[in-house]
């Protein structure tokens, strides 16, 4: 028995319901498809958003370590700084000795 034949003994209120059944479907498949393009729009948001962040936190970490790097060689000129301070009091207090005796040499 084929198809067409089959769908004429089918009763006009099976006709109905088969017919409103099948809207109901395609308006359930239109909804999971809506629902699926909107879940893959988020999808693509959140991934735009992970990268901007991802992005974001290396320049701050590269900012932290210029300023890390930047602290280091402050701290190194200070302890430089405070070398060539001892460097310079030692210096002088030779010189201030090798005075005293030139001038204690005078007087004698």
């Amino acid at each position: 028995m084929g198809t067409y034949k089959r769908w004429q003994e089918v009763s006009s209120t099976n006709k109905q319901h088969i017919f409103v059944w099948s809207l109901q479907h395609q308006a359930k498949t239109k909804s999971l498809t809506d629902y699926m393009q909107n879940m893959e729009q988020k999808k693509r948001q959140l991934e735009e958003s992970q990268d901007a962040l991802t992005e974001e936190l290396a320049k701050l970490q590269a900012h932290e370590k210029r300023h890390e790097m930047t602290g280091e060689e402050k701290e190194k000129e200070e302890i430089g700084r405070h070398d060539g301070d001892e460097d310079i009091k030692k210096t002088l207090e030779e010189q201030l000795e090798n005075h005293r005796e030139a001038h204690h040499k005078q007087l004698s």
